[in-house]
């Protein structure tokens, strides 16, 4: 897990919010009923919402980039949302939204329930950035 921090702290341009609680985390998993991916975990308690290479990464208890509140929303506005998984981004092109899994998997997600894997992990997808 060191490696997504790694390839993070490898990025000269960075912006965050700073560091989650463990609790806060749990919260939102409980909130959202479904676990958030240890990696993310990581990143959410180094980071906060991260914005490295023009993406922004959603964190928690964050006004406008919440993981929780942005789940939430596309649950409440698609039906066909994953319930298994978490938005991580709003690309805030044609509503779609990286969504991830508790296995660490990412996809990208279009509205009305298409799914197409991007990465196995944050890690990876952020070292196709």
């Amino acid at each position: 897990m060191n490696n997504i921090i790694t390839t993070i702290e490898s990025f000269k341009r960075k912006m965050f919010t700073g560091s989650v609680s463990s609790e806060l985390i749990v919260n939102a998993e409980n909130e959202l009923g479904i676990s958030i991916a240890p990696e993310y975990k990581e990143v959410l308690k180094k980071y906060g919402s991260l914005c490295v290479k023009g993406e922004e990464f959603l964190g928690i208890d964050c006004d406008n980039y919440d993981v929780v509140k942005a789940t939430n929303e596309a649950r409440k506005n698609d039906k066909n949302f994953p319930l298994d998984m978490y938005v991580i981004e709003n690309t805030a092109i044609d509503g779609i939204l990286i969504v991830q899994n508790s296995t660490s998997e990412l996809f990208s997600y279009q509205p009305n329930g298409k799914l197409q894997h991007v990465a196995s992990c944050l890690d990876e997808y952020l070292q196709s950035l």
